[in-house]
This record gives structure tokens, sequence and C-alpha cells, in this order.
């Protein structure tokens, strides 16, 4: 099956949604909702989404 991004990564509103999504996750007071995953991935997540926002906005 192919990917999200090979299948419509080619259109400008692929970015535009995708951007949009990941400022939401941002916005949210925690991302994972149980101690266990806020404790191990929070950190690291919100970096990955920040730097994927960065990359979205320079193209």
């Amino acid at each position: 099956m192919p990917s999200t991004k090979a299948e419509y990564g080619s259109s400008p509103q692929f970015d535009r949604g995708r951007a949009r999504v990941l400022k939401h996750f941002l916005e949210m007071d925690r991302i994972y909702k149980t101690a266990w995953f806020f404790d191990r991935y929070e950190e690291q997540a919100r970096k990955n989404i920040a730097a994927e926002l960065q990359t979205l906005e320079a193209q």
C-alpha cells in the first residue's frame, strides 16, 4: 500500500493540512495522555513535530 505522502505529497493542500495538524498537536497541553508515554516520549515528540513544521514552512 502506498504511503499517504507518496500518494498526495505533490498537492500543496497536503502540506498545508499536515502543518495544521502538527500545529494542533503542539498547542495541546499533552500529546500523550498516559503518564507512562508522557514521561518517556513527550519531549522528543514535540521536538520532532517542531522540526517537521520547520521543514514544511521552508518549502
